[in-house]
């Protein structure tokens, strides 16, 4: 894993800037997993959120929450303070 800095988050989410299937497993404080279909994750750097936008679902991340972003080979890491969020590709 690779650490990410919320600078380069732009350029990193852009592999998933398509209308792909994801999946957003939750670790810590919520445990589970969600398969998202025809979705688009982006990051607004203007407002500060990581918008995850589909069929079903209109979810957005605050950044200013995050304590660390890490990407591996299939997806990215997001750790808050009590909830880990992983997004990968299905």
């Amino acid at each position: 894993m690779s650490r990410i800095r919320e600078k380069d988050l732009t350029e990193t989410l852009k592999e998933f800037d398509n209308k792909s299937n994801f999946e957003i497993e939750f670790e810590n404080d919520l445990n589970g997993y969600i398969i998202l279909k025809n979705t688009t994750i982006k990051y607004d750097e203007k407002n500060g959120f990581i918008n995850i936008i589909g069929k079903d679902i209109n979810l957005k991340i605050n950044t200013t929450l995050v304590y660390k972003y890490e990407k591996n080979k299939n997806g990215i890491k997001i750790e808050l303070e009590s909830l880990i969020i992983n997004i990968r590709k299905v």
